[in-house]
Order: structure tokens, then sequence, then C-alpha cells
């Protein structure tokens, strides 16, 4: 099957602005049927810098189709495919789960471990749903909105933060693992100065992918 993952990473100084928002039900963050045919899956990366810091990202050998961006907006991409096998599809996502598995691969490199962050975990959960009400991998969600935007959105003054995205994978384990051997992907699992965390998964059995992950890391 086909396996898609993306990257995002945004680093900004925030000043003075700040928003606030409501949190979203959570209700939308897993459930699913399995399926007879197991879906394609795929990969896709895409970091990005704002204007006060950078970041860069470069291809890999990773299986899966991605596009990179530089902080200086220079842009290149590859692309690749294999067939893996699916594992079963999660009826809930554990987002603790999830953290565990973070932080286990975080402190394998010396770094600090995250916590989980409900305004994190809304920017996640906003893309993840767009995602699948759209049918396609992207890094922005409803009203143009990228990372940076959806989380102050959400009341997140951040000063940095990074976000990846997957499609297809079928647990929280595929797609972190997924996330783990993609070096782009892995920059922002191993962000140092990050210290919280958003993940969100979302179902939807009429799409291509039909499993659409959006992870958000971040430091206010």
């Amino acid at each position: 099957m086909w396996r898609t993952l993306g990257l995002f990473v945004f680093f900004a100084s925030l000043g003075g602005c700040a928003a606030t928002g409501a949190l979203p039900s959570m209700s939308g963050f897993g459930g699913g049927l399995s399926d007879t045919e197991p879906p394609k899956t795929a990969m896709a990366a895409e970091p990005v810098a704002a204007s006060t810091a950078s970041s860069s990202g470069s291809s890999s050998g990773i299986s899966g189709i991605w596009s990179n961006f530089s902080s200086a907006f220079s842009s290149g991409d590859a692309a690749a495919a294999s067939k893996s096998p699916i594992g079963e599809q999660p009826d809930v996502l554990d987002p603790n789960e999830a953290l565990r598995l973070v932080n286990d691969y975080r402190a394998s490199q010396g770094l600090p471990s995250l916590s989980l962050e409900p305004h994190a975990t809304e920017a996640a959960y906003i893309l993840a749903k767009n995602m699948a009400k759209t049918d396609k991998m992207s890094h922005v969600g409803p009203g143009g909105a990228d990372v940076g935007k959806r989380l102050t959105l959400a009341g997140y003054r951040y000063r940095v933060a990074a976000e990846n995205i997957g499609a297809g994978q079928a647990s929280v384990a595929q797609i972190i693992d997924g996330w783990k051997h993609s070096p782009p992907h892995s920059r922002n699992l191993l962000l140092a100065d990050a210290k919280h965390m958003g993940i969100a998964f979302e179902y939807k059995p009429d799409t291509k992918f039909k499993r659409f992950w959006a992870l958000v890391v971040a430091a206010p």
C-alpha cells in the first residue's frame, strides 16, 4: 500500500500577538471501521520556515512521496513508492500512547519529554479533519491557516512550532515509526525547544487514504 507523510516546521516571534479559540469536540479524534481492502497510504514532507528563524529540509530515502522547502523558500522534491503491510484500524486514537512513543524516541536522543497540550491538539485536529474533508494531504487548514495560524487562533502563544502529517497509516505506532525513519519528520519529533504536543486522527472511509493524521509540537 502507499503511505504518505507530511512535515511542516515553523519558527516565529509573535511579539504581542495572541488569540483565543474554543476547543472542538474530541469525538472526532478516532474511530473507524476495518476494511476488507487495505486502503492506499502515502508519505509527504514539507518543512517551511518563517521570517525570524530558519530551518531546512532535504530529501531522504524513505518510501513514499514528499516535497521539501528550505528556510529560503527554495524547493525540491523526491518521490518513491513501496508496499507494506497495514495494521489494524484503530477504533480510537490514544494520545497518551502517542505521547509515550514520541517521548521514548526523544529520550533515546537525550532530549526532554513533551506534554500533551489541548491547544496544540486543537490545531492538529482542525487539520486532520480538513484533510479528511478535502481528501488530500496539506499543511494548510480551513481559511488558509498554517500551523502557526491555527495555534494562534486556538489561543496558544507560540515561539516555535512544527507539524507532521500522514495519510493511510493504520495505527499510531505505524505513523510515528514512519516519521521516525524520515529525516525531515524525525527532526520535528526531536525539536529540542519543543515543550508540548498535540496529535489528531480522522477516519473517513469514502476517501482515497481513509485515515488522516496530524501532529503538532510547539513551545510558548
